[in-house]
C-alpha cells in the first residue's frame, strides 16, 4: 500500500475548494429551480384571473349575473378550476419525447 504523501496545506485547500465549487454550483440550481417553480405558478394562475376579472366585470355591468351565474359563482368556479388544472398538468407527448431526447426524465425520475 502506497500512500501518496501530500502536504496538509494542499490537502485543505483543494477541500476548500471542493467545498465552494460545490455551494456555488448548488445555489445556483436552487435558484434556477426555484425561478422556473416560480414563473410556472405565474403562468399556471394568471390566466384564470384574467377570465375571472373579464367574467366579474361583465356580471356587475349585467345587474350581478350573467344567464344566472353570479359574481360568487364565476369566483368558485375559478378557484376550482385553478386547482384542478394545478393537481392535473401533464406532458403532451412532445413534452415527453423533448425530456427524453434531453436527457432530463432520468433526473426528474431520481427527484
Amino acid at each position: 500500500m502506497n500512500a501518496v504523501a501530500r502536504p496538509q496545506e494542499s490537502w485543505a485547500r483543494s477541500t476548500l475548494d471542493y467545498y465552494v465549487t460545490t455551494i456555488r454550483t448548488q445555489l445556483q440550481s436552487q435558484f434556477q429551480y426555484r425561478a422556473a417553480t416560480y414563473m410556472y405558478m405565474v403562468a399556471l394562475v394568471v390566466e384564470p384571473v384574467i377570465y375571472l376579472v373579464v367574467w366579474t366585470t361583465i356580471a356587475r355591468s349585467q345587474g350581478g349575473s350573467v344567464q344566472g351565474i353570479g359574481v360568487g359563482q364565476f369566483a368558485a368556479y375559478y378557484v376550482v378550476w385553478t386547482l384542478v388544472r394545478g393537481w392535473n398538468v401533464v406532458f403532451t407527448p412532445f413534452g415527453w419525447e423533448w425530456r427524453i431526447r434531453e436527457g432530463q426524465l432520468s433526473t426528474c425520475s431520481l427527484r
